[in-house]
């Protein structure tokens, strides 16, 4: 289950105030969630969330707040403050030194290439399905960001590859359910719901969006057969629209604790040797 703001407050009430972000929410005003006032900053440095405390004996009497327009267009540039910058150094410094850290080699380039045969999908499906055994893997083309450049790969090139750094999760579906999953995706060839799959072929008519020649194994799905299936939290939790999970109600379905990002480093460590 993915955390919100709200769950975390209702969690721990001893939290009086939460100022959350990277959502795509706007309120304009604070509010409250049993004990806790949260406001939001939105995302991408848009608006600034503030929120006015008035204390009594330690006790929050009275709040409110705004959503400060920062950045609209996401386009001006603003400049660091000078103070906060120095705090930061250090922690930058670190960071710098971790994304550093390489990885790999490409021997050749790994474009970004969300619907068509993609030799970077194939990379992060092929990872997830080495580690955990299963038969399908669903990743959501709006979940990678970038591609892999020739030459040497650091953690910060995978970062940039896979940003949201999602838990691995795996159940069990005939293949009927599996069918009805896949009509879904190739329903939204072009956007970024669309997944690529691993374990998998098939072909997509780009008109009509219909999908043919769907093969799991090198073998026909079989309606009735089980095959066990690893997908990211965010769809798992209906995210992108894939609510089909949701509805499954699997009892066989596993949080493994894999992360997609340390899978693929891990995945190009083992058995991408440079």
């Amino acid at each position: 289950k993915r955390i919100t703001s709200r769950d975390l407050a209702l969690s721990v009430p001893e939290i009086d105030v939460i100022i959350d972000g990277h959502t795509n929410d706007l309120f304009e005003k604070p509010f409250k969630v049993g004990n806790t006032i949260i406001h939001s900053a939105r995302k991408f440095g848009l608006y600034l969330g503030r929120v006015d405390l008035e204390f009594v004996n330690g006790k929050v009497i009275k709040y409110s707040g705004e959503a400060i327009p920062i950045n609209l267009t996401n386009s001006e540039h603003i400049p660091p403050d000078p103070s906060l910058s120095k705090i930061l150094q250090p922690y930058i410094e670190k960071s710098r030194k971790l994304m550093g850290e390489k990885i790999g080699e490409a021997l050749g380039p790994f474009p970004l290439q969300r619907y068509r045969e993609s030799p970077l999908f194939n990379l992060i499906t092929d990872a997830v399905k080495k580690y955990t055994g299963v038969d399908v893997v669903i990743q959501n083309v709006g979940g990678i960001r970038d591609g892999i450049k020739k030459g040497p790969i650091t953690r910060g090139d995978l970062n940039s590859v896979i940003p949201f750094n999602n838990e691995i999760c795996i159940f069990k579906v005939k293949g009927a359910e599996l069918i009805k999953i896949l009509e879904y995706s190739a329903s939204k060839y072009g956007v970024n719901s669309f997944a690529q799959l691993g374990g998998v072929r098939w072909s997509i008519d780009v008109n009509s969006k219909k999908f043919f020649n769907l093969t799991v194994g090198g073998l026909p799905v079989s309606p009735e057969k089980i095959y066990k299936v690893a997908t990211i939290d965010y769809l798992v939790e209906g995210g992108d629209g894939y609510t089909f999970f949701k509805k499954l109600g699997n009892p066989l379905f596993i949080e493994t604790g894999l992360f997609n990002r340390e899978i693929l480093a891990k995945y190009i460590k083992d058995c991408l040797l440079y």
